[in-house]
């Protein structure tokens, strides 16, 4: 239950507990078991000799044996980042982005996040810099990584109709075809239809869904 590979699960702002029994956090388990121990300890300091005797050792003894399970999440984590690491040491700076990309998709069960910064490296190789780009991806999680990696070399447009071109990237409300470029929108039986949003040429691609996109002058 403890050995698992949950990078960064108790030591960043990830607080989200990975560790379940009978789909049950163990997390707040394990804190209320130790404030319902800490609370029987407290009321019995004056009624059992022994307890008074040893008051601050048991109470010191309830947070060890109650943080252990974490301690041993937290420093397992820590000693297999660490060996995962080093057999990445030798790959370059564009490498050891690509793995941890793809480190993502392994363990949220996707592919999509894997294939993200080999798409970013062809956008930065296919555009003219300054460019003004509009960016549709899956997600705004993946947004997120774009922006960062593609400013300043390009101006990022939240408006698809000012943008010069499209970084199109597993985006399912849109689809290019015959070098037209639509949004799927419910209709009034809340059915898919197409809406034309305008002309584009296909500067590059790395497959059907991963596309750069060029509007077409007129």
């Amino acid at each position: 239950m403890l050995f698992i590979d949950q990078p960064e699960l108790f030591y960043t702002i990830n607080v989200v507990p990975g560790i379940l029994y009978k789909n049950i956090p163990v997390t707040p388990l394990l804190g209320g078991a130790l404030a319902l121990s800490a609370v029987f300890v407290l009321s019995a300091k004056n009624k059992i000799v022994f307890i008074g005797g040893h008051f601050d050792k048991l109470i010191f003894s309830l947070f060890i044996i109650f943080w252990l399970p974490l301690y041993v999440n937290f420093f397992y984590n820590n000693f297999y980042d660490a060996i995962e690491n080093m057999d990445y040491s030798s790959y370059s700076e564009n490498g050891k982005r690509t793995v941890r990309f793809c480190n993502m998709d392994n363990r949220g069960g996707g592919e999509i996040a894997c294939r993200m910064f080999s798409f970013i490296k062809l956008a930065e190789n296919s555009l003219p810099a300054k460019s003004k780009v509009k960016i549709l991806t899956a997600s705004p999680f993946l947004n997120t990584y774009f922006n960062y990696y593609l400013f300043p070399r390009f101006s990022i447009t939240s408006d698809i109709n000012e943008a010069d071109y499209l970084l199109y990237y597993f985006h399912n409300g849109y689809r290019y075809k015959d070098n037209i470029l639509y949004k799927i929108e419910p209709d009034n039986r809340g059915e898919a239809r197409e809406v034309k949003i305008g002309e584009y040429s296909l500067i590059d691609n790395m497959g059907p869904r991963r596309l750069i996109l060029k509007k077409t002058e007129k």
